[in-house]
């Protein structure tokens, strides 16, 4: 058992469909919590002032038609920009906070893997297995830990 996870529960966008606990898990479940982190991770970057992103370790798994029919298969829609992105998308590309959120959510669905760096070097993102986002930076301050927990945002700090 993982730290944080108290119970047999959803770990991927895949598992949309499946049962935990006597219940099915839904894609309006799945993308409030993507939502969720989504923003939390947006919060956080504001608050560090972070606005660029480079994109460095890529792998491309899956093309454009498999990632549409996976997403299918789950109840979820691919936007114009999410297509746009598995188009263009390339090692050392540099990427906006206004582009952020569209580019965690591919991450957490799969389609992808990168880290994205700050161009200062002071801060990673990635995505691990089992819905971790690791994101490596300067302290976060305590409140914020604190809203974000009490958002349902599982927080774990590594000193």
């Amino acid at each position: 058992m993982y730290r944080g996870i108290q119970k047999n529960e959803w770990t991927a966008y895949s598992d949309i469909g499946n049962i935990y606990d006597g219940e099915r898990f839904t894609t309006e479940q799945y993308l409030e919590i993507e939502s969720k982190y989504c923003n939390a991770i947006i919060t956080i970057l504001k608050q560090q002032k972070i606005k660029y992103f480079q994109i460095q370790d890529l792998e491309m798994p899956f093309t454009l038609k498999e990632i549409e029919k996976a997403f299918c298969e789950k109840g979820l829609e691919i936007t114009e920009s999410q297509k746009r992105i598995v188009k263009i998308i390339q090692e050392n590309q540099i990427i906006s906070i206004k582009q952020i959120k569209t580019y965690l959510t591919m991450l957490l669905r799969e389609c992808f893997w990168c880290v994205l760096a700050d161009i200062e070097g002071k801060s990673y993102i990635d995505v691990g297995y089992d819905y971790y986002i690791h994101l490596t930076c300067k302290g976060i301050d305590s409140q914020m830990i604190s809203n974000l927990q009490e958002q349902g945002i599982y927080v774990e700090q590594i000193l």
